[in-house]
């Protein structure tokens, strides 16, 4: 592969990490620094242990669960503060870094962020998880 594409495709991969309104995004550094080692495009952040919490999450909120590929807008709120007592699918999403900010925008005053999955690496977690989520509900 020419310079120019495997960058693309390291981009492609593991960028879109964004945690602000700024437009900066970042790669995951586990999955990066992987593919330097073993020099192979797989999804190594995910191989690192599965989230059974999110599991657990996911065959709660079935509902909710299925909709990733579509972005989701969400009020600042939502992200900020939440019972841990009654684990809210959405913020433990993004926080887990399955879900990141792709859009910014304020409404009456209000934040509203837009979550989507951040690259292919997370696309691939994300299929393997409601996979594995499936299989036990």
């Amino acid at each position: 592969m020419s310079r120019e594409s495997t960058l693309e495709r390291i981009k492609f991969w593991y960028n879109g990490y964004r945690f602000s309104e700024a437009k900066l995004k970042v790669y995951n550094p586990y999955s990066t620094l992987s593919l330097f080692e073993h020099h192979k495009f797989i999804n190594h952040w995910f191989s690192t242990g599965t989230p059974t919490f999110l599991l657990d999450l996911i065959k709660r909120d079935k509902s909710e669960a299925y909709t990733f590929e579509e972005e989701i807008d969400v009020a600042f709120s939502v992200l900020d503060t939440y019972d841990v007592e009654s684990l809210p699918l959405i913020p433990i999403m993004f926080d887990a870094g399955y879900l990141t900010i792709s859009n910014y925008m304020q409404m009456n005053g209000h934040p509203i962020y837009t979550l989507a999955l951040p690259n292919e690496e997370v696309r691939t977690s994300i299929n393997i998880l409601f996979i594995n989520a499936r299989q036990l509900i």
